[in-house]
């Protein structure tokens, strides 16, 4: 028997700006996964009100370049609780197909298909929150990490 696999996206940070379909997921589900540093997990704070019973399965991503390490043993314990039929919540900050941690753990389940619930992203609240429009009539919309580096910056400005 095999769980049911979520990958919950939670927004930028405001808990109403959370989806009814992520309030309703984690109400639900068996257990809530989510990456934490050693400061706590901002998606967990966000989701708070709106776990259920579910039980907690925090995972610390070092932010040092062994991140690797990290993102197998959740994605092996994820895997564990979905192989005993138990249903599994992986919180993710904003939108999870959008720069989401929770790619890095679907990637290393690729046996497992997770339903994704789409969330708020940063750049859609902030936009909101200024009263500005992120794209309009011809205007282009370009997301581009800045890990990318200043040349690709540079090229998509």
């Amino acid at each position: 028997m095999s769980g049911a696999f979520f990958v919950v996206s939670v927004g930028p940070g405001d808990p109403s700006l959370m989806t009814l379909k992520a309030v309703e997921v984690l109400g639900a589900a068996d257990v809530v996964a989510y990456p934490q540093t050693t400061r706590g997990s901002f998606a967990a704070d966000i989701a708070a009100a709106h776990i259920g019973r579910a039980d907690h399965l925090p995972f610390t991503v070092p932010m040092d370049g062994r991140a690797d390490g990290a993102y197998d043993a959740a994605a092996k314990a994820i895997d564990a609780h979905l192989g005993a039929g138990r249903s599994v919540a992986l919180l993710c900050e904003g939108d999870a197909m959008l720069y989401g941690s929770a790619a890095s753990i679907t990637a290393r389940l690729p046996h497992r298909q997770p339903t994704i619930v789409p969330g708020v992203t940063a750049a859609s609240a902030c936009a909101a929150a200024a009263g500005v429009s992120l794209a309009r009539g011809t205007a282009p919309f370009c997301v581009v990490p800045a890990t990318a580096g200043g040349e690709a910056v540079a090229g998509a400005l």
